[in-house]
């Protein structure tokens, strides 16, 4: 899912402006803003977007966007595949499930994500091809619904949206398309083991994910009052929702579907303490800056001598942004690939 397949998938459309002919209702499923789009088209469609930062940008645009989309029917889908192979599988069958019989799926994905594959895995599903294109190291490509649809391919990867079990973690569940959905990252993984115990008052997960570390310190640190969980996909969010619903009568938890580098519902007096492994990557490219806006934020919005426990890859630079935010910087442990690290406000 990135600006280059929006384009691709805007080329497509333009040599082939008869594929939206007659269209009623249509969806966009990972939408971006990228795609020039008549306002005509635009009234349209519905937009889904579970990305915070996208779903931003295409409500400035004017589309309203839907986190997941509603149940109906379409006579087009326009899809962006993302880097996640098991969630393009299953959009790939939500798609199908609501077209119309005779309905288009139109797709696209960048070379270096597998868009070669996933044209192969579409012919498979829908029975083959309806045609497609080539441009801005992408491809763009459609089938319609059709009556040789590929039922039992469709129930098999219909399953891919049910919760996962994630492994070094049993009792937390993720979805497809969230980060390292199916086991507990290793970053996630060292600061877990490194988190003090005697943390507390009302603190905040910055990129909370599935909620591993928000669940790690709650079960830890019987301290904690209040803890506000922000991340930018919802997908993730709604999990970790699921993954603490065990702590909801005995912590104030408050759960918000943001972008972090965006200003935050801070408390009053500020945050006693912040959590984070914060992201470098924005789709398939690295963004260190993105790291230290983390770092910055959480600044930001912590009170005097409240604590910052985070985990960096070894490399990626984030000791002078932290050192230019805090009064201490303690490098607390290294693995060798991850380090951990505490500050103070």
């Amino acid at each position: 899912m990135d600006a280059k397949a929006a384009q691709a998938l805007g080329y497509l459309l333009d040599q082939n402006p008869d594929l939206l002919d007659g269209m009623t209702k249509g969806c966009f499923i990972r939408a971006l803003p990228d795609l020039p789009l008549s306002e005509d088209v635009v009234g349209k469609l519905d937009f889904e977007q579970s990305w915070k930062p996208a779903a931003d940008a295409l409500e400035q645009l004017g589309r309203s966007v839907y986190a997941v989309l509603p149940q109906a029917e379409y006579d087009v889908a326009l899809l962006l595949l993302t880097r996640h192979k098991e969630e393009n599988f299953y959009n790939f069958t939500r798609a199908m499930t609501f077209l119309k019989q005779g309905g288009k799926l139109i797709c696209a994905a960048a070379n270096d994500l597998g868009a070669g594959r996933y044209e192969k895995e579409l012919a498979k599903l829908s029975g083959g091809l309806a045609g497609k294109v080539s441009k801005y190291k992408c491809r763009a490509f459609w089938a319609e619904k059709t009556e040789n649809l590929n039922q039992e391919l469709l129930t098999e990867w219909r399953k891919l949206g049910r919760s996962l079990q994630v492994d070094g973690a049993p009792s937390l569940v993720s979805k497809v398309g969230v980060f390292s959905a199916h086991h507990l990252d290793k970053g996630s993984a060292l600061l877990l083991q490194n988190l003090p115990q005697n943390l507390k008052g009302h603190g905040a997960d910055l990129g909370a994910g599935y909620g591993a570390l928000s669940a790690h310190l709650l079960k830890t640190n019987a301290g904690v009052t209040a803890l506000d969980l922000y991340e930018a996909e919802a997908l993730a969010l709604e999990c970790a929702q699921e993954n603490l619903e065990k702590f909801k009568n005995k912590v104030a938890l408050t759960y918000h579907w943001a972008d972090v580098t965006q200003p935050l519902k801070r408390p009053r007096l500020g945050y006693d303490f912040v959590i984070m492994n914060p992201p470098f990557h924005v789709q398939k490219f690295q963004k260190v800056s993105l790291g230290q806006e983390f770092v910055q934020q959480a600044a930001k919005n912590m009170r005097s001598s409240a604590q910052l426990w985070m985990v960096s890859n070894r490399g990626v630079p984030y000791e002078e942004t932290l050192s230019s935010c805090f009064r201490s910087v303690e490098k607390v442990a290294d693995d060798g690939q991850y380090h951990i690290w505490k500050a103070i406000k």
